[in-house]
């Protein structure tokens, strides 16, 4: 069972390779701020926002949003930040439907402030 340490250890210096990359913009930066603080507020209806937040270029900001995600509903619905786009597309669809179900705001309607 070494793998699993092995293998956190190795998504941590990729996470670090990530912060130090151009992708780790101001606005990158912004975005996990709000998704942190919306996994502490807490609250459903701050689904679709995190949702849109999944489909980033960044994968800090994925990895928040997966987090956030787990923290507001106690479930990942298959999404992994670090997964190939479409197994991530995958799992984002069943985030939309998770929504729709709920009667929530699309991810493209969600808004940080909903």
């Amino acid at each position: 069972m070494r793998a699993a340490p092995l293998t956190a250890c190795l998504a941590s210096l990729a996470l670090a390779a990530c912060a130090s990359s151009p992708l780790a913009t101001a606005e990158s930066r912004e975005r996990i701020r709000q998704l942190e603080a919306i996994a502490q507020e807490g609250g459903e209806n701050r689904v679709p926002f995190v949702i849109a937040s999944l489909r980033s270029d960044d994968p800090l900001v994925r990895r928040q949003a997966q987090a956030t995600l787990l923290a507001l509903t106690g479930t990942t619905n298959g999404f992994e930040w670090s997964a190939p786009e479409p197994s991530r597309d995958q799992a984002i669809g069943s985030w939309i439907e998770w929504c729709r179900r709920r009667g929530l705001a699309s991810p493209n309607e969600g808004s940080p402030h909903a």
